[in-house]
């Protein structure tokens, strides 16, 4: 076959195909008639171009197919790369607080131990206080015995002195 009259069948044909909007492909017939080829060449050609139109569509049907299984697997490989990603983020976060948590815990009983010597110290000035006051409420009262004993004293001796001068 002539590769001129090939060209010239296959532009026919593919026009045609296009013209009815790839729906479905023009008839030998149709054609030859336009291309002004014989049935034989034409057929032959027209089988040929067939055959390359379906390789053709298989490719495209099969390109959105391959494309979504591409983005299918890079999805899946940025989602495990993701939650690798999260899962060493929440380990650390995990170890940070637990890190965080004991030294709190530490600290409580630091607080914990100082208000205890805090309270027993307080307790202990309590008392002593308490003591001290004691004792100065003692010394007060027997002070204030005191005092009122020498004031009976000074009155008991100053009636006696005035005795002894009226006697005189």
């Amino acid at each position: 076959m002539n590769n001129t009259v090939i060209e010239r069948i296959f532009s026919v044909a593919t026009e045609l195909y296009m013209a009815n909007g790839k729906k479905s492909y023009p008839t030998v017939h149709q054609v030859r008639v336009i291309a002004k080829t014989d049935m034989n060449t034409t057929s032959e050609a027209m089988r040929q171009w067939r055959k390359e139109m379906d390789a053709e569509k298989s490719d495209q049907s099969n390109g959105p197919e391959t494309f979504q299984k591409a983005v299918s697997e890079a999805t899946a490989t940025l989602w495990s790369i993701a939650e690798h990603a999260a899962g060493e983020h929440l380990r650390k976060a995990q170890k940070a607080w637990d890190a965080e948590k004991v030294e709190l815990e530490e600290k409580i009983q630091i607080l914990i131990k100082e208000k205890e010597e805090l309270q027993f110290s307080l307790d202990i000035t309590k008392q002593m206080t308490l003591d001290q006051s004691g004792e100065i409420l003692d010394a007060n009262t027997y002070r204030e015995i005191a005092e009122t004993a020498l004031e009976e004293e000074k009155r008991k001796n100053q009636e006696l002195l005035e005795r002894l001068r009226s006697q005189q």
